[in-house]
């Protein structure tokens, strides 16, 4: 089920999805140092895991510009966040 929302926030919200993209493309090429000696699920959160957050952002906020349901949009953005702890504890570790 999609939901109504005004003109403007639906341009704002792919705006931010391109936003999202380019910052995604970015994080696939700059990686964190911590990479080099990491192995197995660390190295892969490391080397991509940034990237998997911004594309799910980006996911979120192009499915909130097409007017899909909240749930959808929240869900999406929720895996982005447990990604990002991921990444981080990762980094951390």
């Amino acid at each position: 089920m999609t939901t109504s929302r005004s003109p403007a926030r639906r341009c704002i919200a792919a705006a931010a999805t391109v936003v999202c993209l380019v910052l995604a493309a970015v994080w696939l090429v700059v990686t964190p140092d911590e990479a080099n000696g990491a192995d197995g699920v660390r190295q892969a959160l490391l080397l991509y895991g940034h990237t998997v957050v911004w594309l799910l952002l980006g996911l979120a906020a192009a499915l909130y510009a097409i007017g899909a349901a909240g749930r959808a949009v929240e869900s999406t953005a929720m895996l982005a966040l447990g990604f990002y702890v991921a990444f981080v504890t990762a980094l951390i570790l």
